[in-house]
């Protein structure tokens, strides 16, 4: 009987390691994922401040050629009508 009885002592010491091995995996699994988790959110927020810096530098670029393209039509007008003046008073 006492080898019985030593057994089950032995048997419930190892389920009590198990259960708090277990308990460890468990906490250990979290704390990954939760740091998985805070990862991927700074990557995103990293991809996502990088995708608004491309869009404004584009919308600035196309602000920039629109204000280029302005200037050189009123150029191109102002050469004209001082093409047109010239050539106006040549005539007279």
């Amino acid at each position: 009987m006492a080898t019985l009885a030593s057994l089950v002592v032995s048997l419930e010491a190892n389920v009590a390691r198990f259960e708090s091995d277990l308990n460890k995996a468990e906490f250990m699994a979290k704390k990954a994922m939760d740091t998985i988790g805070n990862v991927s959110e700074t990557a995103m927020k990293t991809v996502k401040g990088a995708v608004m810096a491309m869009a404004a530098a584009y919308t600035f670029d196309a602000f920039a050629d629109g204000i280029k393209g302005a200037i050189a039509s009123a150029g191109d007008r102002a050469t004209q009508r001082h093409g047109q003046a010239t050539q106006a008073r040549q005539r007279d």
